[in-house]
């Protein structure tokens, strides 16, 4: 069933991918716990798609979640937790909550660029997302 969500995501049919995507994170939450890596790649994928619906605070309640879950299982600069982490930035720009954004957003670059390089796509990705936040903020 995850990956009909998955499949209903990409062909922007969103509503439809967050109700059986819904589904799914509950039904792992049960037999895996809210942790599990497969629970916190549903809850990531669930994000997204909340994001797409303009679903902010869904959003962003579940990007923290696998945020905090991974740094602590994984820690602060795997690829992964870095990733969850771009995903936090770019809820909270989407939803315009600036406050400590520039902060968060040049820790990601930093990681990133130490982790993964100053030349990786996800860096480049995260850079461009902090230039037009400092625009935003001066």
């Amino acid at each position: 069933m995850f990956a009909l969500a998955g499949k209903h995501h990409k062909s922007g049919n969103f509503e439809e991918a967050a109700r059986l995507a819904s589904s799914v994170l509950a039904q792992r939450t049960e037999t895996l716990g809210r942790t599990h890596p497969d629970t916190l790649q549903c809850m990531f994928s669930l994000a997204g798609t909340y994001h797409k619906l303009r679903r902010f605070d869904e959003a962003g309640q579940l990007a923290a979640e696998v945020l905090r879950a991974r740094t602590t299982m994984l820690g602060a600069d795997h690829p992964q937790t870095l990733f969850s982490m771009h995903n936090v930035v770019v809820t909270r720009w989407a939803a315009e909550r600036m406050e400590g954004l520039l902060e968060l957003s040049m820790d990601l670059v930093e990681r990133q660029t130490r982790v993964l390089g100053a030349e990786h796509a996800e860096t480049q990705r995260s850079m461009n997302l902090l230039h037009k936040i400092i625009d935003r903020t001066g």
